[in-house]
Formats: structure tokens, sequence, C-alpha cells
């Protein structure tokens, strides 16, 4: 299709990710050569034998260390398509793609201009189950609430890219574009929508620990039954494996103990949410 684009989200540090995950895209969702193909990192290049992948680095006379943000950016600045299929390079799919409702729901997008996304996740838990609208246009979709949190979020998903580009700061790291850029998306009349919790999925993979790497290091949970599955090679000595996912999780840690790194680190943050509030309070008075 010529007016939709995949991209995939990623960075030098996980080329050792890249082969492994398209070779299970190309054993997973075959078709997914009838669209371009894009591999957003900062300054590596690749090519493989399954896809023609186009590599998007950071410009030249621009510094490779750039902001996450800037960096999306640019590439959407450089992108022909209106539709963009997001994925990250570690959804590592256990089931074939259903490659029809990829292209049902791209229709959706298409004749609705009020709609930023399609998520393609469902909730995962209570409290995501509680912003999402009792009704919604279409019976596999519910709306998400206007001041629902994770409204942008980097699980797979159906964007316009003009609203990508619209709710994103070239300032944003990954955490502060899912928080900051939902925030956002609060004075806006655009409609972002996710998956029901009975609809099918799109795409299975390991959704619960956020894909096949966790804070740099492999989950070991059904990593070796995929490798297996699709006779990947892993070359364990660029990352670690955890099989103890949660012993990675960081401990509690007293809010007096974390003050002087949240006032270094998240002044910014404080900032931005003092702003956003505002903002809101004055949208109300008029």
């Amino acid at each position: 299709m010529k007016d939709t684009v995949i991209l995939i989200n990623s960075c030098d540090a996980y080329s050792d990710v890249w082969e492994p995950f398209f070779k299970i895209l190309e054993k997973t969702w075959p078709e997914i050569s009838n669209y371009r193909i894009i591999l957003n990192t900062e300054t590596k290049q690749y090519q493989n034998q399954y896809f023609d992948v186009k590599v998007m680095n950071v410009l030249p006379g621009k510094t490779p260390s750039i902001p996450w943000g800037e960096r999306l950016l640019d590439v959407l600045g450089r992108l022909e398509e209106k539709y963009v299929i997001f994925l990250l390079e570690d959804f590592f799919f256990e089931e074939k793609v259903n490659h029809t409702l990829i292209e049902k729901y791209l229709t959706y997008l298409k004749n609705n201009q009020d709609i930023a996304t399609l998520s393609l996740t469902s909730p995962m838990d209570s409290k995501e189950l509680e912003s999402y609208q009792k009704t919604s246009l279409y019976e596999e979709f519910a709306e998400r609430g206007q001041k629902a949190y994770y409204k942008l979020n980097a699980g797979p998903g159906i964007w316009r890219k003009s609203a990508l580009v619209e709710f994103t700061r070239a300032t944003d790291n990954p955490w502060e574009w899912e928080f900051f850029g939902s925030m956002r998306t609060w004075f806006s009349n655009s409609k972002f929508y996710g998956l029901k919790q009975e609809t099918e999925p799109v795409f299975k993979y390991d959704i619960e620990h956020g894909g096949a790497v966790h804070r740099g290091k492999w989950v070991g949970y059904k990593l070796d039954e995929i490798i297996e599955k699709y006779n990947l090679t892993i070359d364990f000595s660029k990352r670690p494996i955890e099989y103890d996912w949660m012993a990675d999780e960081p401990k509690s840690v007293p809010i007096l103990l974390r003050l002087p790194s949240i006032l270094k680190n998240r002044s910014k943050a404080f900032i931005t949410i003092c702003g956003s509030f505002l903002k809101y309070r004055l949208m109300r008075s008029r």
C-alpha cells in the first residue's frame, strides 16, 4: 500500500535484535512486504534476505545522540505515506499476524478523520480498562477517555502520521512521550481507540513483559521456545538473559531518599505537569 508505511523504531544499541526480529516477521507476516519498511536508528546500516528494509539514520550535520523525539520527528518528516504502522524491534510475534484485520482497521482510520490512532493492544489492567468508553463506532475497539493516560504508547498501533507528529516533541524520551504526550492529547479533539479485551489480537507477543528485551536484557520467559520455533541464532554475549524478570524491577525506595534524584532529573517533568495543569484550568474557565 503506497499510503501506509511500517516504521520500526529502534536504536544502534539494539542492532543485535534486528536479525531475529526480521526473521520472525518473515515467518509470521510475509504480507509485510506489501508496505515500505523503515528502520529508524542512529548510525548503523542493516540489510537482510527477507525484506527490503530502508534504514533511516540521523541526518548529516546532526549529532547521533539527538533526543529520541527529535529522531522520530525527523524520520516522520521524511516519510511520504499518510499512515504509519508503529512497531518496536523486540516485538517477537509468537503466531501468524492477522493481515486481514490490519487492512480492515486501516480502512477505519482512513474513513474517519477524527481518529489519531488505533492501538492494537488490549487494556493491560483494570485501571486502563476503566479509561475505555462504553460505546464505540467499531465493535472491535473502545474509545479511550479524554483524560486517559497512555493514549500514546509504544505498543503496536496504526497511526495517522500527522497525529503522531502533533503529539511528539523533539525533546521527548520514550517515557516522556508516553506520559506527557498522553497529557497533550487531553486538549485535542482527536480520538484514540484501543482493542477491546474480547477482540481477536492482531499481534500475539509477550506484551506482559513489554517485548523480548526489558531494561537491556533478554526476557527469558518464552524466549527459549521462540528460539526453537523459528530456529533463531542469538548472540547472548551482546546482552544477558534474565529469567527472573521481576528481580530486575527497581525496589521501592522511600520518597525522601529519592528526592535529590527527583529534583535533579524531573525538574522538566514538574514544569510540564504544572504547565499542563494551568492550561487545563484555563481551558476549563473558558
